[in-house]
């Protein structure tokens, strides 16, 4: 009787296994989907040879398709080598950080331009690491989509650099406050008040910049513009 009941018990015991495991993949999978995140595993040997084919050694799991334009088949029958998939302005970067990896350990935290199926570059975060097998050592991989944050990145520069511009160029001496206290001045302010831009930063406070009676209306400049309003 006790050895059916534990032959029972075991078989139960396999049975909610198997189906906690069922449970999680279906997890995993919605997690990968919604993340618009791919987990990858490439031999290392792929690294120096593109001669060995990726078919032999790249596994992806995740919304390859969604992200990149392919399924796995077609990837693979298009590209020789993992790097005819990067930027060639990043590819350099990459394989000095694999290689760093492997003689160092650690891991690689980097993003990279992809090529889409439509011949267009996508960001991909990268975050890499070397995994020891009885195979040889493989690269394992988690990429997520990054272009919109590049994108957004990129915008913020470019705008930074265009007001910088103008800023400099107009005749007009201006500073940019938070909280009451400067974070920019432009030349045509350290200028007109016969300070450097260093200095006037260094004392920080927007109302140090002026004298009695006009100190407190700076500070009722200040709680106008905090609330939003517009007010010469």
């Amino acid at each position: 009787v006790l050895g059916a009941v534990s032959k029972s018990a075991v078989q139960a015991s396999l049975l909610h296994q198997g189906r906690q495991s069922v449970t999680l993949q279906k997890r995993f999978q919605a997690c990968l989907e919604f993340g618009r995140i791919l987990i990858w595993e490439m031999h290392v040997q792929c690294l120096e040879d593109v001669r060995i084919p990726l078919t032999e050694t790249l596994r992806v799991e995740g919304p390859l398709k969604e992200m990149l334009g392919w399924d796995l088949d077609g990837l693979l029958g298009q590209m020789r080598s993992w790097k005819d998939l990067i930027h060639p302005d990043d590819l350099a970067e990459i394989v000095a950080h694999l290689r760093a990896i492997l003689e160092d350990g650690g891991r690689v935290d980097q993003s990279l331009r992809f090529l889409h199926r439509k011949k267009a570059w996508v960001w991909l975060r990268m975050q890499i690491t070397a995994k020891p097998t009885s195979g040889g050592v493989l690269l394992h991989g988690i990429s997520g989509d990054a272009s919109e944050q590049m994108a957004l990145r990129q915008a913020q520069v470019e705008a930074e650099e265009i007001y910088q511009a103008l800023a400099d160029l107009t005749g007009t001496g201006i500073i940019v406050l938070h909280k009451g206290k400067m974070l920019y001045t432009n030349d045509r302010l350290s200028e007109m008040l016969g300070q450097s831009a260093t200095a006037l930063l260094r004392d920080g406070s927007f109302g140090e910049l002026f004298y009695g009676e006009h100190q407190r209306r700076a500070a009722e400049l200040l709680e106008i513009w905090a609330r939003g309003e517009e007010r010469d």
